[in-house]
């Protein structure tokens, strides 16, 4: 695929809807990544593991910076071990060799950046004599810019990484800032709002009898009250995008998402009176998400 000449505009990719794929014994879904998306220069992944799970040792030709989103990780490399808890992150640097396992907890679940396969990375000079770094994101500093907080979590202004800058943003009411030129490509992962948290909530709730060590939300908050958040949210979602683009998309698109939306609706009730499942709860949450983002993907490249 030639990338240099097709990837002038922003581009959005669902993490639900790319490819799963084995390495070693975890499940990786690769976001973005040069060769099979339209960027060049970063690939984005969300992987994941259970009890057990672990690679062998590697090194990366440039950076690699994983980050926690829910469960433990423990890192090695030569005799140090990074534990990673959620929202946790660390910065390896290139040539390190290291190895991932999830050895105290049911599952855990992150997100990693590195780009073996970028351009700029394989015409580099090697690089030895840097440090694992591991930080607390929610210790970073948090300054504020136009009512949008951004926390630079690892940067090479701040001589940690040599490729790679990854920062939070976030903010408490609707805000925008002006236009920003980066010389590089920019991955956004959006970590909460109303579509990551059904998809949260709806993958941890289990009838009692099937009930682990590990924490679910029907756990603590029971069931009944577990399954009205995800379809409170998703109607919530819905009611939002009607608002705002209900004179802008097409009528069609709209019943494509209400139908996915009561799909999802049916599905929770079914749980809740322990009938058969056509999908279970998570999938029947991700083919609701699918579904609009698709669409506002597809409204957005027509109004264009």
């Amino acid at each position: 695929m030639n990338t240099a000449n097709t990837f002038k505009q922003p581009t959005v990719q669902s993490i639900i809807s790319a490819a799963e794929e084995e390495i070693y014994s975890f499940k990786r879904r690769t976001v973005f990544a040069p060769g099979t998306t339209v960027n060049r220069h970063i690939k984005f992944c969300v992987v994941a593991g259970n009890r057990g799970a672990q690679s062998q040792y590697h090194t990366h030709l440039g950076d690699e910076i994983v980050v926690t989103l829910e469960g433990e990780s423990h890192n090695y490399s030569g005799d140090k071990e990074f534990a990673l808890k959620q929202y946790q992150g660390i910065a390896i640097p290139p040539g390190t060799e290291h190895r991932t396992t999830v050895k105290n907890i049911d599952a855990w679940t992150g997100i990693s950046f590195y780009c073996d396969d970028c351009p700029l990375i394989q015409k580099r000079q090697p690089i030895s004599g840097a440090e694992i770094l591991k930080k607390k994101i929610d210790e970073t500093p948090c300054p504020t810019v136009k009512k949008l907080h951004k926390q630079s979590i690892f940067s090479p202004t701040l001589k940690e990484t040599h490729f790679l800058e990854l920062f939070a943003l976030s903010s408490d009411i609707p805000t925008s800032v002006t236009h920003l030129i980066n010389k590089g490509e920019t991955v956004y992962f959006s970590v909460s709002g109303s579509f990551s948290l059904s998809w949260e909530i709806s993958r941890k709730i289990r009838h009692p009898e099937q009930e682990t060590a590990y924490q679910t939300y029907s756990m603590v908050m029971g069931v009944g009250k577990a399954l009205v958040i995800p379809v409170a949210l998703g109607g919530l979602s819905l009611a939002v995008l009607f608002f705002l683009y209900g004179k802008v998309f097409s009528p069609a698109s709209f019943s494509f998402m209400l139908g996915a939306f009561l799909f999802m609706a049916l599905t929770v009730l079914r749980f809740f009176r322990r009938e058969r499942l056509c999908l279970g709860l998570r999938s029947a949450t991700e083919l609701f998400i699918l579904t609009v983002q698709s669409l506002l993907v597809i409204e957005g490249v027509v109004k264009l």
